[in-house]
C-alpha cells in the first residue's frame, strides 16, 4: 500500500477495528484505508508493523 503522493503531502488513514465471531470465539480484525486503497489485518501486531513501516519510509529527519 504505497499510493503515489507528493513528498510533503500529509496522509490521512482511516482505521477500523472490530471483532468477528468464529464459532464461540471473538476474533480481532482491522482495516486501514488510504485514499482508494484498503488493507486488512488479523492481528494488532501486523497492523502496528504496517504503520511502523509507513512512518519509517518518510525517514527520521522528515518530521523533525
Amino acid at each position: 500500500m504505497t499510493p503515489p503522493h507528493q513528498d510533503d503531502a500529509p496522509r490521512l488513514y482511516v482505521l477500523r477495528i472490530w471483532f468477528e465471531h468464529d464459532g464461540l470465539l471473538q476474533v480481532w480484525r482491522a482495516s486501514i484505508r488510504l485514499q482508494d486503497q484498503r488493507r486488512a489485518f488479523s492481528s494488532p501486531h501486523d497492523l502496528l508493523s504496517f504503520l511502523e513501516a509507513e512512518v519509517a519510509r518518510d525517514g527520521p529527519d522528515r518530521n523533525g
